[in-house]
């Protein structure tokens, strides 16, 4: 699977944290702590997954170019 799908996945996962009201279900069970440690997650992990692809996307582009001379 690539890179950018798995970075859209996480960011689905962020939304429907949201629209299926799966916050407020962890909310009142875990506490505020378990809330913000996976909205953290998911967060840090759909950011770093986007950066690693637009990084190869640049590299790749760059190697293609370069053979192309």
């Amino acid at each position: 699977m690539r890179i950018v799908n798995i970075g859209l996945i996480l960011q689905l996962l962020y939304v429907s944290f949201y629209l299926f009201q799966i916050r407020t279900i962890v909310l009142q069970r875990f506490g505020i702590y378990a809330v913000a440690y996976i909205e953290l997650a998911l967060t840090i992990g759909s950011l770093l997954l986007g950066i690693t692809a637009l990084i190869l996307r640049i590299w790749s582009k760059r190697t293609i170019s370069a053979k192309t001379l």
